[in-house]
């Protein structure tokens, strides 16, 4: 794949589509150690157009890159992207995921994201078992 460098910030949006229509999105904006989830802007808006454009469903993940303020598209995946469980603490995209496509719930009854979270990852050991018993 050949593109122009495009400096800036990406943001990964995690996409909750059915058939074609944008149920919900949370965009993930990297800072370091954290990230910070947004559910509107310019990234939300460029990848509600693409859902519709291209009838997608289900969970999709949209990333773009700004430059000077503009967001470029750099790819569709008809995936979940591996930070979705830093979306999910705005909303349990996969959960209603699941809903919509078993008939469970139509889209109107999913709720809006939580707007303005900061998100980090924890890590510690836990110990399982104990070897020496």
């Amino acid at each position: 794949m050949l593109m122009e460098y495009l400096e800036g910030p990406e943001r990964s949006v995690d996409c909750l589509a059915h058939q074609g229509e944008l149920v919900a999105a949370v965009a993930r904006l990297k800072h370091g150690r954290h990230q910070s989830l947004e559910t509107s802007g310019a990234a939300i808006e460029g990848a509600r157009r693409l859902v519709e454009r291209y009838r997608l469903d289900g969970i999709v993940n949209i990333q773009f890159r700004d430059t000077r303020g503009i967001p470029h598209l750099l790819e569709i995946n008809a995936r979940m992207a591996g930070g979705m469980l830093y979306s999910c603490a705005a909303l349990n995209l996969p959960y209603w995921s699941a809903m919509l496509a078993l008939g469970l719930a139509q889209p109107h009854d999913v709720p809006a994201p939580r707007e303005g979270l900061r998100v980090a990852p924890i890590g510690s050991a836990l110990t399982l078992t104990n070897e020496a018993s």
